[in-house]
Formats: structure tokens, C-alpha cells, sequence
């Protein structure tokens, strides 16, 4: 019983216990004044890429946690001023902290014509949201929306779960809809960067999204607006080695090859785009655990391995009937095919650790099948583009597959004939058909309760009431 209780806790349950420290500092004007959400990027003084990002609160200062030793610079950004790059400093192992204050030079801005050029900065704050914005950034080159997000703030990924603002309930938005696909973590594991255009930190959704709680992370996929006809070709290929004789596996190889293709064309009335994307790879998880249950300690070393390979199309179109008037369809399908085989060698000792009473494998070896096609169209009238006040409705239609069978054996060192096996079987199709209608109207402070029943009420009087409200 203790044997089948512990492999029960290993299944479930991983320790990945690391010396970290934070980084913080103040950021400031040329007149030493405090600057509100600027950007602060931890970078790699080796290589220079990003490690996390951060914002700077209302005293500009700024906090960047779980921090491992090494060496870094701080790059600050924000509009009007050009970035500014701290000197190299080093994060000993044995440091729990480290300030470091950045002061930002005013930069001059050159008008030609009426034409003013400015870069986005990879962390913006807005009234109700954080966005990443990822195609302004090196960070998406040869990343997954999953290693992005790793340099987020407010953002913590464990063991590929991702929460957010310390809530377990996130709900993944793609492209300002409930997102489609049925196992998320996986999605944004595999989801190559060069797709995405932003990512949105949603902690407190408003009236005109969903109510079904939490934070929403909104991914927004690229669509280019240029005029006539677009498209890029992008290869990504990585490799490692590593060492895993710490857990009794040898030296083995891991890869990931990432090709992908955007198309667009837009002609007058009509916006075409598409995009299509292959992921394959495999990654490993390694965890060494000591448990100690009643006079028993459990010594064990666990390597989990998988191979991928992840496909995905997309195509839409947009008609643009008048200058306020939209109307549109997108279709995505997906798949993706995994295999993965985990062993786990635990040794069973008495309370002293001097004698050992048992050794016993686990092996688990899993073969996941996923599929998915979306399909949406929508209608969208903007009565005022700048006030946001609007109208859509959508009509959603998901087609979902999953089949996963995991084969599970235990079994003595010293007996490996002596095998307990059991296996695991899901097969579950999932058919959602969603229709929506959303109605937005911004009210401002001049928009007394009185006008506003006069306009829910009285269409007579919706011009003037709508001057009123700075939305017409």
C-alpha cells in the first residue's frame, strides 16, 4: 500500500526547490522625477537576450523576482526617450538581491512632414490590461508563446501550468474570443512566436467580455493590413545536448524544427490572410525527490520524455462594406501527436537511511492524439472608433478531438517478471456551436443618470445625448 500511495504522489506531484533573488531599482526622468510603467528588461550580458520583463509602478520603481545567479544588464524603455542600457553587473549565488536605478535622457524627435515613427515598447501598461507586444520585440524570434510569457510579469509557469496574478482560474483568449482549443498548456507550448502580434494581461475583465471569471490572457495573431500582396517564410531550428546521469539515463539529444509561412492580400474592399505553421521537437522534465512517509524514506529520480509534432493552418478573410461596417470569417485547424515514456527507479529505506528495503521501477509510456477545427464568422458596425463604441455579433463552430492511452507499469528491481500493468483509455469528441452579440457604449462623467434613461428610452433625443457623452 505505501508503494502504491508513493507512486500516486510522484505521478501528481514534482519539487524543484533553486537559490533565486530579485532585482529592483528606481527609474527616473532627466529631472530625477519617478517615470510610471516603463519598461525594464533583465538581459543576458553573454548574449544579450531577454531574461524577464518587468514594469515600473507608480514611484517608477520596478521588481524583477526568481532570479538565478549570473551576470545582466537592465534595458529601460519608454516613449519619448531612448533606451538606456545599465552597466554590467553580477548576481553571486549567495545574493538575495540587487538594485540597480536607471535615469533616462530626453530625446528630441524630428518632425518630417506630419509624419512621426515610434517603436513599441515590449511591456505597455493600459487602463484595464498589460500588452506584451510581441512583434515589436527579438523575444518571438524562434520562442513559443509558452517561453514568452515566461519573461512576463505577474506570470508563473510551473511544470507548463500557466497562472497569472496568483489566480488558478486563466482563461486563454485568442484573438478577443474564448480560445478554441481544449488543452491550453500545450497550445501555448507549442504556438511558435513569429504567429503572434500581442499578448494581453487581462486581470480584471470587463462588462464586455465573458462572464465566467478570472484573469484572461488574450493572444492576438497577426494579420497584416498592408495594401496589396504579403508574405514571409521563417525556418527555426534548435538542438542540445544533455548529461542525465544524475537520474541513471545517458547523454541524449534534443531538438525542435519550426518552419512556418504568412500569406496576406488586401485589394480595396477585401482582406485575405492565412498562415500555416510545423512544430516538431522533444523536450524531457527531470525531478529528484526524497519523501519521508511514517518510518519509510523514498529516495527517487525521474526522467519524462516526449516527442511532438504540432501542425496548424489558418486562413480568413475580411470585407470591408463601408468605412464602419465589417464582415468576416476565419478557419483554423489543428493537430497534434505525441509520444512520451517516463521512468521513474525509486529506493525504499528505514528512517536512518542505512538500510534499504526495496527498489521498484515505474514506467509510464503515453501516446496523445489532439484535433481541432474553429470556424467563426462576424459582424462588426463601429458607431465611433475613437470612443470604442460599437456592435458585434459572432457565430463559432469547434470540432474537437482527443484521444490520449497511457500504459502504466510497476515492478521490482530484482523481479522486473514480477510487472503490475494497467492502462488508461480517453477518446472524447467535443461539438460547440456558440452564438454572441455584443453592444459597446463608453459613458464619461458628463453623462448624468437622467440622459442616460433618456437614451435607453427615447430615441428622439440619442443625437443630443450622445454629443453629450463624447461619443458621437
Amino acid at each position: 500500500m505505501k508503494i502504491i500511495l508513493f507512486v500516486l504522489i510522484i505521478l501528481f506531484q514534482a519539487e524543484n526547490i533553486t537559490a533565486q533573488a530579485i532585482i529592483k531599482g528606481a527609474i527616473k526622468d532627466e529631472t530625477g522625477l519617478p517615470v510610471q510603467y516603463a519598461s525594464a528588461g533583465l538581459i543576458d550580458a553573454a548574449d544579450s537576450t531577454l531574461i524577464r520583463g518587468s514594469l515600473s509602478d507608480e514611484n517608477g520603481m520596478y521588481l524583477i523576482e526568481n532570479i538565478t545567479s549570473g551576470r545582466y544588464r537592465i534595458l529601460a524603455s519608454f516613449l519619448g526617450y531612448d533606451h538606456v542600457y545599465s552597466d554590467v553587473f553580477e548576481l553571486k549565488p549567495e545574493n538575495k538581491s540587487a538594485t540597480v536605478d536607471i535615469s533616462f535622457l530626453s530625446k528630441g524627435i524630428l518632425l518630417d512632414e506630419t509624419v512621426i515613427l515610434a517603436k513599441r515598447p515590449f511591456l505597455e501598461q493600459k487602463a484595464d490590461r498589460l500588452v506584451v507586444n510581441v512583434a515589436s520585440s527579438a523575444v518571438a524570434a524562434g520562442g513559443t508563446a509558452m517561453e514568452i510569457l515566461q519573461k512576463v510579469p505577474g506570470v508563473v509557469i510551473i511544470q507548463d501550468k500557466v497562472t497569472m496574478g496568483g489566480s488558478q482560474n486563466l482563461q486563454v483568449w485568442v484573438d478577443g474570443k474564448p480560445s478554441p482549443y481544449t488543452d491550453m498548456n500545450t497550445f501555448l507550448r507549442d504556438m511558435p512566436g513569429d504567429q503572434i502580434d500581442k499578448i494581453e494581461l487581462i486581470t480584471q475583465p470587463g462588462a464586455q467580455f465573458d462572464a465566467a471569471g478570472g484573469p484572461i490572457l488574450n493572444i492576438v495573431l497577426k494579420r497584416n493590413a498592408d495594401l496589396g500582396f504579403k508574405g514571409t517564410a521563417a525556418l527555426t531550428i534548435g538542438g542540445s545536448r544533455y548529461d542525465q546521469s544524475d537520474v541513471g539515463a545517458d547523454k541524449e539529444n534534443f531538438y525542435r524544427i519550426n518552419p512556418s509561412v504568412n500569406l496576406t492580400y488586401r485589394n480595396g474592399k477585401i482582406n485575405l490572410f492565412g498562415n500555416t505553421s510545423y512544430n516538431q521537437g522533444n523536450y524531457f522534465d527531470v525531478f529528484i525527490i526524497n519523501r519521508y512517509i511514517g518510518q519509510d524514506v523514498y529516495k527517487s529520480n525521474n526522467i519524462d520524455r516526449t516527442d511532438y509534432s504540432f501542425r496548424n493552418i489558418r486562413i480568413g478573410a475580411d470585407y470591408f462594406v463601408t468605412d464602419k461596417t465589417t464582415v468576416g470569417t476565419v478557419l483554423r485547424t489543428w493537430s497534434r501527436m505525441a509520444d512520451g515514456k517516463s521512468f521513474n527507479k525509486t529506493n525504499v529505506f528505514d528512517q536512518t537511511e542505512s538500510i534499504l528495503y526495496t527498489t521498484f521501477n515505474t514506467e509510464n509510456v503515453t501516446d496523445s492524439r489532439r484535433s481541432g477545427v474553429f470556424s467563426n464568422i462576424y459582424y462588426k458596425f463601429d458607431f465611433d472608433r475613437k470612443t470604442g463604441h460599437s456592435f458585434n455579433a459572432d457565430l463559432d463552430y469547434n470540432l474537437f478531438n482527443t484521444t490520449n492511452i497511457n500504459d502504466l507499469t510497476i515492478y521490482p528491481d530484482d523481479s522486473p517478471q514480477l510487472k503490475s500493468l494497467s492502462r488508461q483509455a480517453v477518446d472524447q469528441p467535443v461539438n460547440i456551436i456558440v452564438g454572441k452579440a455584443d453592444y459597446k457604449l463608453p459613458i464619461d462623467s458628463s453623462f448624468t443618470p437622467f440622459c442616460l434613461s433618456g437614451f435607453l428610452f427615447c430615441a428622439g433625443c440619442s443625437r443630443k445625448l450622445r454629443k453629450r457623452a463624447g461619443t458621437g
